[in-house]
């Protein structure tokens, strides 16, 4: 992939915007305000996505037999 502008330079943000968009897919929630439990303990995890990725995938082991 060749990431240089009209000057010839490399534009690393142009290039990981690009390779992000290959290679993920993003996912959007919202809490309400007032849930302040669900906030506190979203808040206090270090790494949302590896979080919310091994809920989804535990979840997915158990109902399987759903599939």
């Amino acid at each position: 992939m060749n990431e240089e502008n009209t000057m010839g330079e490399f534009n690393q943000l142009k290039y990981i915007n690009e390779f992000n968009k290959k290679t993920y897919k993003k996912y959007y929630f919202m809490v309400r305000r007032d849930n302040e439990e669900v906030i506190k303990w979203m808040d206090s995890q270090p790494n949302k996505t590896e979080y919310l990725t091994k809920l989804v995938e535990e979840d997915m082991n158990k109902n399987k037999h759903l599939i």
